[in-house]
């Protein structure tokens, strides 16, 4: 019998020089992806290893057809299309409703190629998508990871549940995946025991971190864990990325001491979280590893692999850290939003603290880079914000910026709505341009009574191309991943209410919070 297992799930993305952009303000339009201990082990059928060398499999991961009920027109009962055709810029094919009375959520996207998508998420009850291990949960209140595949047609292909409900509920506040020609990965964080598609692993701490590989039909490559110290040793990887040389980066935070085979790193803070960065050989080895952290909460939330090695970097400070020789960020625990560049050899090239704001209303979640090498990040302000062009002041926006490789700011967008927007997910189209989702929050925060979802789509000078809202005022419904191919952009997120619409087409609601999915032609 398998032991009760929690994981958290998340990886990451992959991620004019004119004068920088004016803080424009697109108001009205409602706009708006290391364990401590002393060692690593890897799973493979028949095989583990206490110095966690890889190891393959040639197992299948579960999967299995999303369902037996289909709509009309070849799409899944669950599916509908708009009730006119659609054209013009992103015109909407399908948009799918996944879950049932409990509580579910698609937080990361990745094309696959082919028409469909790949996914993950968290949630209770049933997902619906399709493979045995995510249409049921032992205990309806916890919430577990799943990740899988959804076809062309909006059917899921596979889907892949590693625990059987976990010790107590802890929605994961971050998932994701990153896929590289016909591989996927992921990385996150488990407790209790886990099946990842070979042998069950146990966490020996409070939160043990892993990393695993499959193909894109689902079937399970490798598995790699790092065990944590029991007690306040907890380990989160929240995001993953490889680049062009099959060198894997993760990132995220960890409490306490982290160990993945090149010795122990300690944090500083007697209760916070540090930001961690480690990146492994396309063989598995490990090449180095790096924390940041002062006091305070330090959080990497996302990656994005440079093509010819390296990665850039998003995410929140709460204290000043030094990543290029300098102190950054603010020195009364006010969160920062921060982006970096980081060398193939684990060196910082450059990096920048983009002001502080109010916790929850201030960071950067997302990161892309685009054809040109150029990083793109997303996330939102809300106070002092320095992009790379002066300090100032700013109220509570949504933003996307450009930097150059050698951090030079290239051009920036700020914009409002009719609450506080924040971008989540980026996803590059074409050579230089992006596609920006998120959701907009009024009155900011839990406490939300009205969330708008967006879509903005930018071109290379920051400016706008086309946007898309959905939601009306009492309503709640948010972007949370995004992915484009050749011809099709895909947004993930999350239902709260009844009653809305994407682009005419309706979203049944089961209740509590639904995952959803829509397929665009651009």
């Amino acid at each position: 019998m398998r032991h009760p297992a929690r994981l958290l799930l998340l990886a990451l993305t992959v991620g004019c020089t004119t004068p920088p952009a004016d803080d424009d303000d697109d108001s009205g339009t409602g706009s708006s992806g290391v364990a401590s201990g002393t060692g690593a082990s890897s799973s493979a059928v028949g095989a583990s290893s206490a110095a966690g060398s890889l190891s393959s499999s040639g197992s299948s991961g579960s999967g299995g057809s999303s369902g037996t009920s289909t709509a009309s027109g070849g799409l899944p009962a669950h599916c509908t299309t708009p009730p006119v055709p659609a054209t013009g810029p992103a015109a909407l094919d399908w948009v799918c409703v996944y879950g049932d009375g409990a509580d579910q959520r698609f937080n990361t996207l990745r094309a696959d190629g082919a028409g469909g998508a790949l996914w993950a998420g968290h949630g209770s009850g049933q997902f619906g998508v399709g493979g045995t291990s995510t249409t049921e949960v032992a205990t309806a209140a916890i919430a577990d990871i799943v990740w899988g595949r959804v076809e062309a047609s909006g059917f899921g292909r596979w889907s892949r549940r590693p625990a059987e409900g976990g010790a107590s509920p802890w929605p994961p506040d971050a998932l994701g995946l990153t896929t590289v020609g016909a591989l996927l990965y992921v990385a996150g964080a488990f407790e209790g025991t886990a099946d990842l598609g070979q042998l069950p692993v146990t966490a020996t701490g409070a939160r043990d971190l892993f990393i695993a590989s499959y193909l894109l039909d689902g079937a399970p490559q490798w598995s790699r864990t790092y065990h944590s110290e029991a007690g306040d040793r907890v380990i989160d990887g929240r995001a993953i990325a490889v680049d062009g040389t099959g060198a894997m980066y993760v990132g995220g935070s960890f409490r306490g001491r982290m160990d993945l085979g090149l010795g122990p790193l300690q944090r500083v803070g007697a209760n916070d979280d540090e930001a961690f960065l480690a990146k492994w050989s396309a063989a598995g080895t490990i090449q180095w590893n790096k924390r940041w952290g002062t006091g305070g909460a330090q959080v990497i939330h996302a990656l994005a692999a440079h093509p010819l090695g390296g990665v850039s970097l998003t995410g929140v400070i709460e204290n000043q850290v030094d990543l290029t020789g300098t102190l950054m960020g603010a020195t009364n625990g006010a969160p920062t939003a921060l982006v970096a560049r980081v060398a193939a050899g684990g060196s910082p090239t450059w990096a920048r603290a983009l002001g502080t704001g109010a916790p929850g209303l201030h960071g950067a979640w997302a990161v892309a880079i685009d054809g040109d090498g150029a990083t793109w990040v997303g996330g939102a302000v809300d106070g002092t914000v320095d992009f790379g062009d002066g300090a100032g002041a700013a109220p509570a926006s949504g933003f996307v910026a450009r930097y150059a490789e050698d951090g030079t700011l290239l051009c920036k967008r700020r914009f409002t709505g009719d609450g506080t927007p924040r971008v989540t997910a980026l996803a590059v189209a074409g050579q230089n341009s992006v596609v920006a989702g998120g959701r907009v929050e009024s009155p900011a925060g839990a406490a939300a009574t009205t969330v708008r979802a967006f879509v903005h789509r930018y071109d290379a000078a920051c400016a706008p191309v086309w946007e898309r809202t959905w939601g009306a005022a009492g309503q709640r419904v948010g972007v949370d991943g995004v992915a484009v191919d050749a011809t099709h952009l895909f947004v993930a997120g999350t239902l709260w209410s009844a009653g809305v619409t994407v682009d005419g087409a309706a979203l049944g609601h089961a209740g509590g919070q639904d995952a959803w999915l829509a397929r665009f032609t651009l």
